[in-house]
């Protein structure tokens, strides 16, 4: 990955910030983001899973797009975004 744990943590705040879903993201969620992304870039050099491979479009094409839906998931529910690039 070209980023490190902290300049990811910091993009991901900030553009959460920036689009009005700062009350979304906190220092543990941003850490589990960046394993996350650490974890979807190792298997896509295997499975080929998405051509988004930029550290801050994944933040912005892949996260902040379905991030505003997380205020409408119900507690205890689980929900699955199933692409269809």
């Amino acid at each position: 990955m070209n980023l490190r744990e902290d300049e990811f943590i910091s993009t991901l705040t900030t553009q959460f910030k920036d689009n009005g879903l700062g009350k979304l993201i906190n220092l543990d969620k941003a850490k589990k983001f960046f394993k996350l992304t650490e974890y979807m870039l190792a298997e896509n050099e295997k499975y080929n899973l998405t051509a988004i491979t930029d550290p801050k479009k994944i933040i912005a094409l892949h996260y902040l797009d379905c991030a505003p839906l997380a205020e409408r998931i119900k507690p205890q529910k689980s929900v699955i975004d199933v692409g269809c690039g």
